[in-house]
């Protein structure tokens, strides 16, 4: 029975967690302090995730309990940018005045992930810091063009959300809040009709003179999101990007590149796939 609950077969419960000793900081320098301080530490803030690891086997000696700082549960509407504390749950973030007044689409978009259960207990900050491709924070947040505020032992970090997915953010780093930029005019679509097998996010926005510009996420269960500009360059208007969805849907999915591939599907499917996606959301969106 030892070596099952080892596997990570069993689900735990408090009876099969193994000890650990808990911290409470009073502060995010302090909280990166301590993890870069001890062997094997752990933050907890919803416990979802880290329940997860523990159920595949991974256990910590320390866990650093951020419940208490309150401020990274904050939701701020800056002038050029929408702030996010990492400890936001998805249920609160969705359903939050500021977020559904700075960005409508993102905020519906976050309300359809997950389920209920998860929605009420999971935060943005436990999803992104999980890395798994499976999740469907990064995908949103990669076509919003967010980027991820850190907290570390050497002092503040920032990172696009892209290269945190490709190279993880330092040891002991702390998630503190995720900065989303409020773009002139900026609109979000997010279509997960294909899920588990694939899922993807549009944002557009009044570009330079103000013309369409746009950018589009794919991700699918087994690989990070990709992000592909949308070239609407000869377009004056989102009405003209609407009655040429297709067309451009088209167009852009030829620059995915030719390793963007899993085991289940093929580069060539998601290609075709990716097209036909983004010529919904250009026509729900583009209006």
């Amino acid at each position: 029975m030892k070596l099952v609950e080892s596997a990570g077969l069993i689900a735990t419960s408090f009876r099969s967690l193994p000890p650990f000793e808990l911290h409470r900081p009073a502060g995010a320098e302090a909280a990166a302090r301590l993890a870069a301080s001890l062997p094997r530490s752990a933050y907890f803030a919803g416990g979802t995730d880290l329940v997860a690891q523990y159920n595949e086997g991974w256990s910590a000696d320390h866990v650093i309990d951020l419940s208490r700082l309150k401020f990274l549960r904050r939701i701020e509407r800056q002038c050029d940018a929408l702030l996010i504390g990492a400890l936001v749950t998805h249920w609160n973030g969705a359903r939050s005045r500021k977020v559904r007044g700075a960005l409508p689409g993102f905020a519906a978009a976050w309300a359809r992930i997950a389920n209920v259960r998860v929605r009420m207990a999971a935060t943005l900050g436990g999803n992104l810091m999980a890395r798994r491709t499976r999740y469907e924070s990064p995908v949103l947040l990669s076509a919003a063009g967010a980027t991820l505020e850190f907290v570390t032992a050497a002092g503040p970090l920032s990172m696009p959300v892209s290269a945190f997915l490709a190279s993880g953010a330092p040891a002991s780093a702390l998630l503190e809040s995720v900065r989303i930029p409020l773009l002139p005019g900026m609109r979000f679509d997010y279509e997960r009709s294909p899920r588990p097998i694939a899922t993807q996010a549009l944002a557009l926005w009044a570009g330079d003179e103000g013309r369409p510009a746009g950018r589009v996420a794919l991700a699918t269960e087994h690989v990070f999101p990709r992000v592909l500009d949308l070239d609407l360059s000869g377009y004056a208007s989102l009405a003209e990007v609407r009655g040429d969805a297709h067309t451009i849907a088209a167009r852009s999915f030829e620059a995915l590149p030719a390793d963007f591939a899993d085991p289940v599907t093929g580069n060539a499917w998601l290609r075709r796939a990716g097209a036909v996606l983004l010529s919904r959301q250009l026509k729900r969106t583009a209006w």
